[in-house]
């Protein structure tokens, strides 16, 4: 699986990214354990963080460049995601435009802890 180094934002296609964030959009979906071994050890980011709450999982990653941030989707043994995905009208994003209300409401059982991390490695960024 390769790594997701240097992902660069650009505004046209590039098939290096995609690839490396669909690493990710596959690795999320691990045991978290083997996620912290692969992102760390084999990937080299500095910090990692499983987030794991009610029907929530998400991942996050960084190092001086860049925070990666990684949602599992639905997993079909899972009756919880399933009713999440099927909560499928659009409602108010927090930040405008409208959103998936499943997705909405399961990103807001870890929004509190993804902000407060998210802010953390960027103070830190910051005070380097």
């Amino acid at each position: 699986m390769p790594a997701p180094r240097h992902i660069n934002a650009t505004h046209h296609f590039d098939l290096s990214t995609a690839l490396r964030l669909a690493s990710v959009a596959e690795l999320v979906y691990a045991d978290p354990r083997l996620v912290e071994r692969t992102v760390i050890a084999a990937w080299q980011y500095a910090h990692f963080c499983f987030l794991d709450v009610e029907a929530t999982q998400c991942l996050l990653a960084a190092d001086s460049p860049s925070i990666l941030v990684c949602f599992r989707g639905t997993e079909a043994d899972r009756p919880e995601d399933w009713i999440t995905t099927l909560d499928f009208d659009l409602v108010d994003g927090p930040f405008g435009g409208r959103m998936h209300e499943g997705f909405y409401g399961a990103l807001s059982c870890v929004w509190h802890l993804l902000d407060k991390e998210v802010g953390r490695l960027q103070c830190h960024r910051n005070d380097a």
